[in-house]
């Protein structure tokens, strides 16, 4: 999914909060907005494409924002159990993941 696929309202999770005190690996936020960064340096002076707010987080660095490199999306599925009654039906069976 790129940057572009992005959108207010989604659920992003921290991958990483190296020297940056507001977030936290692991924690949920919500985007409050994405916007292209246009290479700037984020605080580790990493190029900055994309650069998000957050509802729950106040960015203390430069743009007033965070590297939207530091998150990603949350991945909702619908509840499927099937794959649960194939491994009961035949525990010998191999189940391949989705792509």
């Amino acid at each position: 999914m790129s940057y572009r696929d992005w959108h207010v309202g989604m659920k992003v999770v921290c991958i990483d909060d190296e020297l940056c005190p507001t977030i936290e690996r692991g924690r949920i936020y919500t985007l409050t907005s994405i916007f292209p960064a246009n290479g700037l340096p984020d605080a580790l002076g990493r190029v900055c494409n994309y650069a998000c707010t957050l509802e729950e987080a106040d960015a203390v660095h430069g743009l007033g924002a965070f590297n939207a490199g530091r998150f990603r999306p949350i991945e909702t599925r619908a509840t499927d159990i099937s794959i649960f009654k194939c491994l009961l039906t035949n525990p010998h069976v191999r189940i391949e993941e989705d792509a």
